[in-house]
């Protein structure tokens, strides 16, 4: 779950790491109930599952690695150009914020929330017209084939991207939702939509 130098893209930096939990909601997944679920209202997690882990701030994006100790592993990214707000979505004594995109709405718990927002929006505030293109040529540049290894097999992500345009969709689609929104944030960072959109910011 931490961040090495070899996870880094051509041109990235790291800027954060925080202990987090990436919040899911199991039945968006055809997952079973937490064991705990009943009691998870009380801290503003009713139908709710906290993925522990540690959540990374770089100049490109934020990272999200689980821990080995899930019912649930894996990693995701959500790309900084793609997402279009962050705020405090914190709960009583629980400290939450939200990731937005076209796609996604993700929930991290973690403490310091007000401080972690604002270095996600200074690492947002220090990108370019061209950081959209950097990032993408970076990926492609790590050797990512953007593949899905799926219920039915692996699937290229020209074959399934065309038609998948929400999390609930590509969920249908594997055995984990931590690839549903994996998969779908690497859609998101090559979307003709965002290109369109990041490039009229700078207009």
């Amino acid at each position: 779950m931490k961040f090495y130098d070899a996870d880094l893209l051509h041109g990235e930096r790291l800027l954060e790491s925080r202990l987090a939990n990436a919040i899911i909601r199991p039945a968006d997944y055809d997952l079973s109930r937490f064991f705990a679920d009943d009691l998870l209202w009380t801290v503003g997690m009713k139908n709710k599952e906290a993925i522990g882990g540690q959540l990374h701030l770089t100049t490109y994006r934020l990272l999200f690695r689980s821990h080995p100790a899930n019912r649930l592993n894996g990693e995701f990214d959500l790309f900084l150009p793609v997402v279009l707000s962050v705020r405090d979505t914190s709960f009583l004594w629980t400290r939450k914020c939200a990731v937005d995109t076209d796609t996604t709405h993700q929930e991290f718990i973690l403490w310091g929330v007000q401080r972690f927002l604002q270095a996600i929006e200074a690492a947002r505030a220090m990108l370019t017209v061209d950081s959209l293109s950097t990032i993408q040529a970076a990926v492609l540049a790590r050797g990512t084939t953007l593949a899905l290894e799926t219920q039915n097999g692996i699937e290229l992500a020209n074959q399934v991207l065309a038609g998948v345009r929400k999390i609930r969709e590509m969920s249908e689609l594997v055995d984990n939702p931590i690839k549903a929104i994996a998969f779908m944030a690497a859609r998101e960072l090559f979307d003709d939509t965002v290109a369109e959109r990041w490039s009229a910011r700078f207009d």
